[in-house]
């Protein structure tokens, strides 16, 4: 069921934040499965290599048919994305994907093309990360709905002190396999970015590439790492 109201065809829907990463992951597979079923496009994306091969594997255990894109995002893609007869489901890295669309890259938005559904497997712990993909899912010409998963596995939550979340959570009776999907929880994962942009080293020349969250705020941002 797709949460469209009239002449709005671009929804951001609620973070959902799972226990564990086995759970996130699992959660995730059922999402694209569905979406699939319902002929909806599916992109996955993955900020990070260690989650995006974690994915992957996950998704050819369960026997869904995804293609790989290893190559910068370009107009040829989206349109096999969003082509019925195109692939299902296209697993991919955020920074292989352009900030957006120039207008004029397409002839124009076609209300009966297959929705996209966007899969964002983690929060980038740079905010910018996050702003790049939506940004990008947004120019695309047909309906898109977007949503992000984390987990208090990810590096940002363990950042932002995940014991007493999980405590909450337990207090709250969410068992393993269920969720937090709260705007609220959203907001306080984008302040935590925004903390992270701001005592970050992500802009000095020469940085390594991170293979996950946890990693990239080790070199970044050393001090919000927990003890």
């Amino acid at each position: 069921m797709w949460p469209f109201k009239k002449n709005k065809r671009f929804v951001t829907l609620p973070d959902r934040v799972w226990l564990t990463k086995e759970t996130k992951q699992a959660a995730i597979v059922r999402e694209v499965a569905t979406e699939a079923a319902d002929n909806a496009g599916v992109l996955v994306v993955s900020h990070f290599t260690e989650p995006l091969v974690s994915i992957c594997a996950a998704l050819a255990e369960t026997g869904i048919d995804a293609e790989r894109i290893d190559h910068a995002w370009d107009a040829r893609d989206t349109a096999r994305l969003i082509d019925p007869e195109g692939p299902r489901v296209v697993v991919t890295a955020g920074a292989l994907l352009p900030e957006r669309f120039p207008d004029g890259a397409f002839d124009s938005v076609d209300a009966n093309a297959p929705a996209v559904s966007v899969i964002v497997v983690e929060r980038h712990p740079l905010l910018d990360a996050d702003e790049h993909v939506a940004s990008f899912a947004q120019s695309l010409p047909c309906r898109v709905r977007i949503r992000f998963h984390l987990c208090f596995d990810d590096g940002l939550l363990q950042a932002l002190g995940q014991d007493k979340m999980v405590q909450t959570m337990r207090l709250l009776g969410v068992n393993e396999d269920e969720c937090i999907e709260n705007p609220m929880v959203s907001r306080g994962v984008r302040a935590a970015q925004r903390k992270v942009r701001n005592r970050s080293l992500a802009h000095a020349t020469g940085a390594p590439v991170a293979v996950s969250s946890q990693e990239w705020l080790q070199q970044n941002a050393p001090e919000l790492q927990l003890r």
